[in-house]
């Protein structure tokens, strides 16, 4: 009875250690995505940083609609691309992962109880921990997803700015 109990409880351990191992991946994952994200959107801005500096020294003074709607549209561009970029900045922070700590408490752990007690107690540990790690990957994602939505927009007024290009010089 004694060894299927503590089998039981070593297989729970094994569960809520791997569960923990893939939230800790998916987290690297998040961050991974969010980091090439900060690169792509530095290199646009760079590049539309340079250009709405041309748009404002060939358009300074406006005199037809296509000409409003280029520098409005740039300067819309520029601004989408800022605030997406504090937006991963936000989302790239550096959040401190739970895990297992190596203390006192571990080694009083397994020194005072029974072997069926420390996986339990392994487990549960575990079980908070990954908890809150999954609230911390879930606030990057949300990170991740306003960037990406953002994105989308200033891919769209890109669209629309290279469309009002072509008007106004044909």
């Amino acid at each position: 009875m004694s060894s299927q109990l503590n089998n039981k409880y070593f297989e729970l351990y094994q569960i809520s250690k791997g569960l923990l191992k893939s939230e800790e991946d998916r987290y690297n994952r998040i961050d991974e995505k969010l980091n090439r994200l900060l690169t792509v959107i530095t290199i646009l801005l760079g590049l539309t940083g340079f250009f709405a500096k041309w748009l404002l020294a060939t358009f300074s003074n406006p005199e037809n609609w296509t000409e409003y709607l280029i520098l409005t549209d740039g300067g819309l561009l520029v601004l989408i691309l800022i605030i997406a970029w504090f937006v991963v900045l936000a989302g790239d922070r550096l959040y401190k992962l739970e895990r297992m700590p190596i203390d006192q408490g571990m080694f009083d752990l397994f020194e005072e109880h029974k072997e069926t007690t420390i996986y339990y107690t392994l487990s549960k540990g575990n079980k908070n921990a990954l908890e809150n790690n999954r609230t911390k990957t879930q606030n990057k994602i949300s990170y991740l997803h306003s960037a990406q939505w953002l994105l989308i927009g200033a891919s769209v007024l890109l669209i629309i700015l290279l469309t009002s290009f072509t008007i106004y010089y044909l």
